[in-house]
Order: C-alpha cells, then sequence, then structure tokens
C-alpha cells in the first residue's frame, strides 16, 4: 500500500498545493468530456480529454507555479523527497473536490442527451452476449486469436562474456553501517534536554513545571519537535560513519597496492601509489581531526571573509565534506536498512562509488581536479556570491592546500603548513591577502 506522509528524516520538504490547486481551477472551468457520434455503425462514444486540461496547465500556468521543493530545505540531489506535514489531508481534500467537479461536468453531458449519468452509460456499453467471434459464435471468456500473416518472428538472443576476461576489481562493493540504538534513546535524550534546563536556567523567573510539562508533551507525540531532533542525529550520526567509512575503505584500497603479483615481486608503480594514497588518507583523517578537537574553542575556528564571519569547525564537520576531492569513496544508494530488536542495532547497508578524477563534462574540463583548482583561481565567481558560495571557497582552498601541497612527502603534522600560512591569514589579514591565498594555491598545485 502506498501512503502520502511524512517521516522522521531531513529530507527536503515538497510541496504541492499550487500545482493542486491549479489542475482544481481548470477542471472546474473545463469540462473534458466529449460526446463523438459515429453514423456507420451508429453509435456514441464519450471521449475524456484530459490531456487538453494538462496542456493547458503546461502552457499558461507552469510558469507561475511555486517550486514544490520547500524554500529553506537542503538542496535536493535526487527525486527522494519528503512530504510536508498535513499534506495527506490536503490531497484526499483537493482530489475529492476534482471529483465533484468531474461529476457535475458528467451529469451535464448526460442532461444534454435527456438521460441521467447511469442511464447515459448504460446507453454506451455493448451487452457482451450480443458479440460474436469471427466464426459466429458468442463469445466466452477465452477469445480465438487466428495467426496472423502480417506478423513475423524473431529470435531472441544473450551475449556471452568470453571465457577469460577478467572480473572488475572494485563489482558489488558496498558498506554497512551498525548504529546500537539504546531501547530507552529517547528518555535519554528527555533526561539531556532536562539536564541543560537545569543547568541553564535556575529557578528564579521561571516556570519550571510548565516548561518539564512541555518537554512531557514532546515525549508523549511521536511527531513533535524532539522526534524531529532525534531524527536528524540518527541521520547525522550515519553521514558522519559514512564519511569515516569512506577514508577507511581509501585505507584498505593502500594496504592491497602493497600486496605482491602473482610473480612475487612488488610493482614499483604499486609501491609509488600506495606511498601516495596512504599519505592521502593521512591528511584527511588530520582535517576531521582538526574539526573534532576537543582542546579548540569557538574562537579557534572562526575566520572572517569579505565581511562575513565563518566557522570551520562547521564547514569541516559536514558528511560531505570530501566530496570535491577528486579522489574519494562515495556512499551511492541506499541498498536496505534492518533493526535487530534483541541487539538493539539499526543496520544500513549502502553501495560504493570510487571518485577517480573523471571529467567534468558540463564545465568542459578533463578532470575534476583541473575544475576545481579553476575555481580557486577565478574565485571571484563564488567570492561574490551568496554565503554558501563562499562557504564552499573556503573550504576548497582548506581540502586543497592540506590534502595536495607536497602530497606523498609524510610531514610530521600535515596541518602544519595551513596553521602557519592559511588559519592565520584567514583570522587576520586583509581583503587582499585572503584573495591571495586563492590563486595562489591553484598557481603552487
Amino acid at each position: 500500500m502506498n501512503e502520502i506522509g511524512e517521516q522522521p528524516n531531513n529530507l527536503a520538504y515538497i510541496d504541492h498545493k499550487d500545482l493542486l490547486e491549479c489542475i482544481v481551477r481548470r477542471v472546474r472551468e473545463t469540462n473534458p468530456f466529449e460526446i463523438v457520434q459515429q453514423t456507420e455503425p451508429w453509435r456514441d462514444y464519450l471521449h475524456v480529454k484530459a490531456h487538453n486540461i494538462a496542456a493547458t496547465i503546461a502552457q499558461k500556468d507552469a510558469s507561475t507555479l511555486a517550486d514544490p521543493v520547500q524554500p529553506g530545505s537542503s538542496p535536493a540531489s535526487c527525486s527522494t523527497v519528503n512530504y510536508k506535514p498535513d499534506t495527506e489531508k490536503d490531497v484526499i481534500a483537493r482530489i475529492k473536490e476534482i471529483q465533484g467537479h468531474l461529476d457535475r461536468h458528467l451529469r451535464e453531458v448526460a442532461q444534454q442527451q435527456g438521460m441521467t449519468v447511469g442511464e447515459y452509460v448504460a446507453h454506451l456499453l455493448t451487452d457482451r452476449a450480443s458479440l460474436l467471434d469471427p466464426k459466429g459464435q458468442r463469445l466466452g471468456f477465452s477469445y480465438p486469436l487466428d495467426r496472423r500473416a502480417d506478423l513475423t518472428r524473431q529470435r531472441l538472443t544473450f551475449t556471452v562474456p568470453p571465457v577469460g576476461r577478467p572480473v572488475p576489481l572494485l563489482r558489488s562493493h558496498h558498506a554497512t553501517i551498525i548504529v546500537s540504538v539504546p531501547d530507552d534513546f529517547t528518555a535519554q535524550v528527555r533526561d539531556s534536554l532536562r539536564r541543560h534546563i537545569d543547568q541553564q536556567w535556575p529557578d528564579e523567573g521561571i516556570d519550571r513545571d510548565e516548561m518539564i510539562d512541555v518537554l512531557d508533551r514532546m515525549v508523549a507525540d511521536t511527531g513533535s519537535d524532539l522526534y524531529r531532533l532525534i531524527g536528524v542525529m540518527m541521520e547525522q550520526t550515519v553521514g558522519q560513519l559514512g564519511r569515516t567509512a569512506c577514508t577507511s575503505y581509501l585505507a584498505a584500497l593502500a594496504d592491497h597496492l602493497g600486496e605482491k603479483d602473482e610473480g612475487g615481486d612488488d610493482l614499483s608503480e604499486r609501491t609509488t601509489a600506495r606511498r601516495y594514497l596512504q599519505d592521502y588518507v593521512r591528511r584527511l583523517d588530520a582535517i576531521q581531526a582538526f574539526a573534532h578537537d576537543p582542546d579548540l574553542t569557538d574562537d579557534d575556528y572562526t575566520v572572517s571573509y569579505r565581511d562575513e564571519t565563518f566557522n570551520l569547525q562547521a564547514i569541516l564537520s559536514g558528511a560531505d565534506v570530501f566530496k570535491d576531492l577528486p579522489l574519494i569513496a562515495l556512499l551511492e544508494g541506499h541498498i536496505g536498512e534492518t533493526y535487530d530488536d534483541r541487539r538493539g542495532e539499526q543496520s544500513y547497508r549502502f553501495g560504493l562509488k570510487l571518485k577517480l578524477n573523471g571529467p567534468v563534462s558540463m564545465a568542459n574540463k578533463d578532470s575534476v581536479f583541473s575544475y576545481f583548482l579553476d575555481l580557486l583561481t577565478h574565485y571571484e565567481t563564488l567570492a561574490a556570491g551568496r554565503t554558501g558560495k563562499r562557504e564552499k571557497l573556503l573550504r576548497l582552498l582548506i581540502l586543497y592546500h592540506v590534502v595536495f601541497n607536497r602530497l606523498g612527502e609524510f610531514p610530521d603534522d600535515p596541518l602544519d603548513s595551513f596553521k602557519e600560512r592559511i588559519l592565520p591569514t584567514l583570522k587576520e589579514g586583509t581583503r587582499e591577502e585572503k584573495d591571495n591565498l586563492f590563486a595562489a594555491l591553484a598557481g603552487r598545485l
């Protein structure tokens, strides 16, 4: 059974209310039913021209309809969306309204023939008992399909892979993430919020009983903001674990590169590739360690650019922070999800895709690396945009400097150069000094 409703996740909200109102208006104004009379043999046909209504909406109304993806939602990169609250009731009401208009239009057509709807439908139907098969016998539920001379036959063939073709090395790779969910997780969240109330607001001037009552009501209501918060916590937890799984996957590939070939000798190319990939993974881990360093405060992460203040921890903590790198493993496709009641474990299974610096056709670039270096060179395109564009520019600067600056040399701390040159400039440098960071990095790489 299909259901229209809202789930506790952070997918982009979608709202078809504007489109449904447009459909209702056009159905109310336009009668899609049309009587067509055929003389030989004589009979009436009832045409339902719903396509005319669809064409009118597409040609006259489409440009004025609101975007169904709700403002403020996270950018939707696929067709999986979440219907906004109360969508189910709204859709049912609109469908009943459309049904009422269609009933009215059909009654009008029947009245033109001097009949009721039931009489007119019976007039259009043909009694099955009056139908005869090609041999003059009355039709049953089986129809004798005679062989037709104009039919052709075609052989169905399958291509068999040639013997000896190597099996793809990365086929069917997947990642399984298991999250332990305590039975009293909701109670733990509730208790944490209560402790927060105790710490932030002492007794003076605060109606504590009312606040606790509100919290208890939210716990009892599975559609409350508290359960939305729990859903977001689960989504973010899986996203963070997924990012760690992707870097671990690269580390596993590096280990395999160090294995000997069938002849028993290490290949020099594989050894070199292994060294570079291991240093690459070290730098990704260093970025994550910096973003989650418990010894750093908000002031340590705060930088400014173009009269705006940014928090590097927020910029570097997202589950998809590494997506703009030319070499990275990506979780691709949600294969399945199970829950073990006995162990209290939620399992998520994803496909894995390895991004290997492929071309960027939309920008006519031969590789991802050259595409993002071009963005850094022409930084003004992003710097002059809205806040999200500037955040992306800062993220690219940090990622490409930390990951590719002297890659393969295994510095003791991959972040030394960033902390000595980039971070102080972002904190205290002039606008010109900060702008120079982007083009200078692109030139070095």
